[in-house]
């Protein structure tokens, strides 16, 4: 069952949303901290994720979005480099090779019918075999 969010929380912005993250290893990117929720405004809501992508420097890919009684939205994002390339052909000469490295990172983004002008983001997984923002990750 969904849980409902309590209403003694700060509300954050897309000018405030940097409060929600905290400094990663790799100078100048930023990171979610896993299975910490916060909440922001619901109209902001893609322009939030946006941000927390550039500022996170990971992309995240939409995989599943229900809606359900208690929640009005409720969508399940995974890192960009989440599962695993499984090539055709045994050379891929002129391709490059596949970012895909079996990441785990999950983020949920939701929005409950108690409180709708709330979204709530969790990151539910850390991201993993990889570090956002690092030369190696953006090399390619």
């Amino acid at each position: 069952m969904d849980q409902q969010p309590a209403n003694n929380h700060q509300v954050l912005t897309k000018d405030t949303i940097q409060n929600a993250l905290v400094h990663s290893a790799i100078p100048g990117v930023s990171a979610l901290v896993p299975e910490q929720k916060f909440y922001v405004r619901a109209d902001q809501k893609d322009d939030c994720l946006t941000l927390i992508s550039e500022l996170c420097s990971a992309r995240w890919v939409q995989k599943n979005k229900r809606f359900g009684s208690s929640v009005i939205y409720n969508e399940l994002l995974y890192c960009h480099r989440a599962g695993q390339y499984i090539p055709r052909r045994e050379v891929r000469l002129a391709q490059k090779d596949s970012k895909k490295c079996g990441c785990q990172g999950a983020l949920r983004i939701r929005i409950y019918n108690s409180v709708p002008d709330e979204c709530e983001f969790e990151m539910l997984h850390n991201h993993t075999n990889h570090v956002c923002g690092s030369s190696e990750d953006v090399h390619t």
